[in-house]
Formats: C-alpha cells, structure tokens, sequence
C-alpha cells in the first residue's frame, strides 16, 4: 500500500510539473537546467530538449546578467548569508531567439543536498510583460497627461479629472 501511494505521489508530482500554467525548471546549484516543462519551452519559444544543458544566464538580457548572477549564488548556501529568505524572488528580462524581449518573474528556492541527491534549484517562471508594459504606460500617463486626476489620483473607469 505504501509503494502504491509513493507511485501515486510521484505521478501527481510529474502531472503538476509538465502541466502547470508556468514555466517551471529544475536547475544545478549552478544554473544549468537539468529539466524543464511545456510551458518554459512556450515561455522561451524553444524545444524543451534544446533547454536541457543551457542555463538561464544564456537566456538572460546582458544588463541583467549581474543581479541574475548574485541571485544565484545567493542560492548557494543561504545559510551563508545571514537574511537570505529559502525562496529568491526578482524579475528580469529575458532574449528570445528572434532577440525579442520579454520580462519575467523569477522564483527560485534551493533544494538541499541530501545522499540521494545533489543540491540543486527549482524556478517558476512567469511572463510578465504585459504588466511592465501597463506600468510604463501609467508612469508615462502620470508624468505627461495634463488630466489633473493622474497627478491627484483621482481617475474614474470613465476617465480622470471628470466627475
């Protein structure tokens, strides 16, 4: 009965992994992607079998490069540095291969090593580009739109500086 449940536990997990609405992957402590699901690969417009072996720094927008860098090795050994929360959270843009851009949210939590098995990273992924675009846009609204309800906050569904 116990081996039916482990079996049943380890079909769900794999369920949940090829089938969630968010990239997911699971990393070496180093970055190098080991496994990945679906929905990275139509997150990153690639075949999943070509992800295996890259690392997301591959796919990382150079000036973000550095943060990415420090967010991982942060990941290596969170005892080390004290106030390190056990999942890492940011956001980046990544490059796709026709060098468009999107941004991302990056969340990343460390698997202890442990006899069976090596330490290592998990990550859930998530486009947010179209958040960042609706940001730009209200910033830029706020900054230039002679409405006075965008500088007072007083904007309706029916538009700003009307009653």
């Amino acid at each position: 009965m116990l081996q039916d449940r482990a079996v049943l536990s380890s079909h769900h997990l794999l369920s949940a992994f090829e089938n969630a609405p968010v990239g997911m992957a699971v990393l070496t402590s180093t970055g190098v992607i080991t496994a990945c699901n679906a929905a990275m690969g139509r997150l990153l417009e690639r075949p999943v079998p070509d992800l295996i072996g890259a690392t997301f720094f591959d796919v990382t927008h150079p000036d973000d490069l550095d943060e990415a860098r420090r967010r991982c090795a942060l990941m290596q050994d969170p005892q080390a540095v004290p106030g390190v929360a056990p999942v890492v959270r940011h956001e980046c843009r990544f490059v796709l291969h026709d060098e468009r851009i999107i941004w991302v949210s990056v969340s990343t939590s460390r698997v202890a090593e442990t006899p069976e098995r090596s330490a290592h990273l998990i990550m859930h992924i998530e486009d947010v580009s179209d958040r960042k675009r609706l940001e730009a846009e209200l910033n830029h609204r706020a900054l230039h739109d002679p409405s006075p309800g965008w500088r007072t906050g007083r904007c309706s569904p029916s538009g700003c500086g009307r009653s």
